[in-house]
C-alpha cells in the first residue's frame, strides 16, 4: 500500500496529523467496568454516533 500513488500521501498526511494529537487514557482491568467507562465517555464527549457505535447486530 505504501507504494500506492493515492494511498501513500493520505496515509502520510493522516499520519503527520495523528501524531499531533494530544492522546490520553484511562487502564480499566475489570471488564464490565471499561465497557461501561467506553460508552460513558462517548456520550459525554459527544462522539456517538459519528466517531463511536456500539451497535451490536
Amino acid at each position: 500500500m505504501a507504494a500506492d500513488p493515492i494511498f501513500a500521501p493520505l496515509f502520510a498526511q493522516y499520519r503527520q496529523r495523528v501524531g499531533q494529537m494530544q492522546v490520553r487514557w484511562v487502564e480499566q482491568a475489570d471488564d464490565v467496568v471499561q465497557t461501561l467507562l467506553e460508552v460513558y465517555a462517548a456520550v459525554t464527549l459527544g462522539t456517538v454516533p459519528h466517531y463511536n457505535s456500539f451497535r451490536t447486530s
